[in-house]
C-alpha cells in the first residue's frame, strides 16, 4: 500500500506542478504552425490508447490494463475522457473505470507531454481466495496520468504512460505503452 500511495502521490505531485500558467497569454485558438511544409493546428486534440501490466490492492498478481482516452480542449484548457479496463488476460476485466480529467500539456515538433488529474467511477469485482466475487462494487475514486510521447511524426506517436487510479475497495497502478493519434493536421503549406 505505500508503494502505491507513494506513486499516486508522484503522480499528483507532477500535474500540479505542471499546472503553471504559461507567462504569455495566447488567445489565438486557431493559430497554426508549418513543419516538414505541412500545416498543423498548435491548440488540437488526440487520441492515445495503451496496454501494459498494472498492479492492483486487491489482486495477489500482477494484471493486464487497456485504457483509451479523447484528449480535447476548450479554449486553452484541455480535459480528457477515458475508459480503463484491467483483468487477468486480454478480454477477460474484472475492473471497468471512467474518468474524466483536467490536463496540462506541453507540445512540440517531437515530444507531446501531458499530465492529467480526476474524478473516476469503477465498478469491478473483489479477488476472493483466488476466484473473483460475483457481486460488483461501485466507487467513486480518482485517476491521475502522465504521458510522455516521441512523435513519430508530427501528429502520430508513441511513449510510455504513468497511470493509477485510487479509490476505497482498491487502487490500480500501472504503466502503459500509449499509442498517440492528433488532429492537428491541416494539410500541406
Amino acid at each position: 500500500m505505500k508503494k502505491s500511495f507513494f506513486i499516486i502521490y508522484f503522480l499528483l505531485s507532477v500535474c500540479f506542478l505542471f499546472a503553471q500558467k504559461p507567462t504569455t497569454p495566447d488567445d489565438d485558438f486557431k493559430k497554426e504552425i508549418v513543419y516538414q511544409n505541412k500545416k498543423y493546428r498548435v491548440y488540437n486534440n488526440w487520441l492515445n490508447a495503451g496496454a501494459g501490466p498494472s498492479y492492483n490492492s486487491n489482486i495477489p498478481h500482477a494484471q493486464f490494463s487497456l485504457v483509451v482516452d479523447y484528449n480535447f480542449h476548450i479554449k486553452k484548457e484541455y480535459f480528457q475522457f477515458g475508459i480503463l479496463l484491467s483483468g487477468d488476460d486480454f478480454g477477460n476485466y474484472n475492473n471497468v473505470q471512467a474518468h474524466v480529467c483536467y490536463a496540462k500539456r506541453k507540445e512540440t515538433e517531437k515530444y507531446n507531454f501531458a499530465a492529467f488529474l480526476g474524478p473516476s467511477y469503477t465498478s469491478g469485482n473483489m479477488y476472493l481466495d483466488s476466484t473473483y466475487s460475483k457481486k460488483a462494487f461501485k466507487e467513486v475514486g480518482i485517476y491521475a496520468e502522465v504521458q510522455f510521447i516521441g512523435k513519430i511524426k508530427y501528429d502520430l506517436g508513441l511513449g510510455p504512460s504513468l497511470f493509477a487510479d485510487y479509490n476505497s475497495k482498491r487502487t490500480i497502478v500501472g504503466i502503459k505503452l500509449d499509442l498517440y493519434f492528433s488532429g492537428a493536421f491541416k494539410g500541406n503549406k
